[in-house]
């Protein structure tokens, strides 16, 4: 069994790798921008600034206001940035 495993890891190990990029124009990326490109369609709500509509979508899964990775606090911890602590009040907001 655990050769079966090791052959499989060998195998997966061995496919091509993908390349990956930013779907931006320019070269400058902050905090902002990365949460923005990571959450796809979710994007425009963000960047809507209707404060309804953003308080709608964080209440909608609660991943949105989880501590863990991929959550405005993860963003906010590696990207102190304006942006990123506005929105990061909008949530705590509907925590307390």
């Amino acid at each position: 069994m655990i050769c079966s495993w090791n052959e499989l890891f060998s195998e997966v190990m061995n496919l091509d790798k993908r390349e990956r990029g930013w779907d931006k124009d320019n070269d400058v990326y902050g905090g902002y921008e990365i949460f923005l490109e990571s959450i796809g369609k979710f994007a425009d709500v963000i960047e809507s600034e209707d404060h309804d509509e953003i308080r709608n979508l964080f209440k909608s899964n609660d991943q949105w206001l989880s501590k863990n990775k991929g959550s405005i606090y993860q963003y906010v911890d590696a990207f102190p940035d304006e942006k990123l602590s506005k929105l990061l009040s909008i949530a705590e907001s509907l925590i307390k």
